[in-house]
């Protein structure tokens, strides 16, 4: 029962005869029911899988096993990785010339808002996918009142209001693995970007990550601290250039077919490459109390080193946060 109130499920309708049915209604289910079907028709095989998850969020059985063995499966879920290629997408269109005169600096804030919880619905309206949007929105709504905005603060007011409009969302695993990788990156980045963030953020996020996972799961692979390291910035460029390629073949363009297919090679370049790197890194950490230990630690001391400056502030937060870790936990 939980698990279907988390996903917003209050009743089960089964009927006894389907008696009629109506065409070409205008709203977001028929918008994704033909951009689906134009999906599957038009575009090769691995290039529709990950459009599908990007764009409509949608898993590919194949592609999701795959994702599974090499511990990115957070890739073809919706969430702050796609919510963020989205914005900057839409940003970079408004801030062209030709929009950019037409367009006040409020307005083209406004646009990016209606841009960016267009694709959040359109995207099916994932808890993940809403809790990026939050984040973004409360960050463009900084710009607008001349705040500067705080990537933790905006972590945890996204989590707060969905918490409070839907508490059973809590229950669910996605959720909880969505926004502890959230808070733990934007932690990170409190304290500025650079290459050594860069380098502590994948094995960070899987350490973090690992008790709930493993507690779900049984196996967490430990590919996943390496995959994911390349994982995201070729994904940062193959889903905008896998769309971009597609748009021809989704228009019905002649030879678009073919254009999408170099998006398709390099989509198999990558599922090689992810292979390669697996066969190198083939084990991996089962349930251990030790391990899970480690992994809420890490969580916890991130926060903290976010949240306050190293020293003895540091550790007074740390622990008081596992405190109200323990007693909520």
């Amino acid at each position: 029962d939980l698990y279907w109130r988390a996903r917003g499920v209050t009743a089960e309708v089964i009927p006894d005869e389907l008696l009629s049915r109506r065409e070409g209604r205008f709203g977001l289910p028929a918008i994704r029911t033909a951009l689906r079907r134009n999906i599957l028709l038009n575009l090769p095989p691995a290039t529709r899988g990950y459009l599908l998850a990007a764009f409509l969020g949608v898993r590919d059985p194949s592609l999701a096993d795959d994702h599974r063995t090499w511990g990115t499966a957070h890739l073809l879920a919706v969430s702050g990785f796609h919510v963020g290629l989205a914005a900057a997408a839409a940003w970079k269109i408004l801030s062209l010339g030709a929009l950019r005169r037409r367009l006040s600096f409020r307005g083209r804030i406004l646009a990016a808002s209606v841009l960016l919880w267009a694709y959040a619905l359109l995207a099916g309206g994932a808890p993940s996918a809403l809790r990026a949007a939050l984040m973004v929105q409360s960050v463009l709504l900084g710009y607008v009142l001349g705040r500067k905005g705080s990537p933790l603060n905006a972590v945890s007011l996204a989590g707060l209001l969905l918490l409070l409009w839907r508490p059973e969302w809590y229950a669910d695993l996605g959720w909880r693995l969505s926004v502890t990788a959230a808070l733990l990156l934007s932690a990170l980045a409190e304290r500025g970007a650079g290459w050594r963030t860069a380098l502590a953020a994948s094995p960070l996020v899987w350490l973090a990550t690992y008790p709930q996972t493993a507690a779900a799961f049984g196996v967490v692979p430990l590919s996943g601290i390496v995959v994911n390291m390349v994982a995201l910035p070729v994904f940062a460029f193959l889903y905008p250039f896998a769309a971009l390629l597609s748009i021809p073949a989704l228009a019905g363009l002649p030879g678009g077919y073919f254009l999408a297919g170099a998006a398709e090679g390099l989509f198999l370049l990558w599922q090689w490459a992810a292979d390669t790197l697996t066969s190198f890194i083939p084990w991996s950490l089962s349930w251990s109390p030790a391990a899970a230990a480690a992994g809420s630690a890490a969580f916890l001391a991130s926060l903290a080193f976010g949240l306050f400056r190293p020293g003895l502030r540091t550790f007074g937060g740390a622990l008081l946060l596992l405190l109200a870790g323990m007693i909520l936990f």
